[in-house]
């Protein structure tokens, strides 16, 4: 066993889970609204997976189609800001919702734009309109 932290900036007496319950941008709760969100979307876990065509070869993405619901999750492999066109062949107009914000962009003709910052990341809710 290794012994308590008791003295510094990583000493139980502030890191534990009452400030992190506390702190809305915490990792407790970041994980907590993680878990939510993909409960509430099965397609990451049951429905088809596709990797995405982008404009940023620093940007992962791919969507997950079920039931004819359609999420997607960008990940940003850069130190750098990034910012990637999308382009869904399946989806000409609708909304791109940020799961877990609040953000939402419009989809025309097929396509939006996504901003990432430096190893981010963003999971977007596909409507269809």
């Amino acid at each position: 066993l290794r012994p308590i932290i008791s003295e510094g900036k990583f000493s139980f007496e502030n890191i534990n889970v009452e400030r992190q319950e506390r702190d809305s941008k915490s990792m407790l709760n970041t994980v907590q609204q993680m878990i939510r969100v993909r409960q509430h979307h099965p397609e990451f876990g049951c429905g088809e997976f596709r990797v995405l065509d982008l404009h940023s070869s620093a940007v992962l993405g791919h969507c997950c189609q079920w039931q004819g619901e359609l999420m997607a999750a960008f990940h940003n492999f850069s130190e750098r800001p990034q910012r990637t066109g999308v382009h869904l062949h399946d989806v000409q107009s609708g909304v791109a919702s940020d799961a877990l914000g609040h953000e939402e962009r419009e989809i025309k003709a097929g396509s939006f734009d996504l901003d990432l910052e430096p190893f981010g990341y963003r999971w977007v809710r596909i409507r269809k309109s």
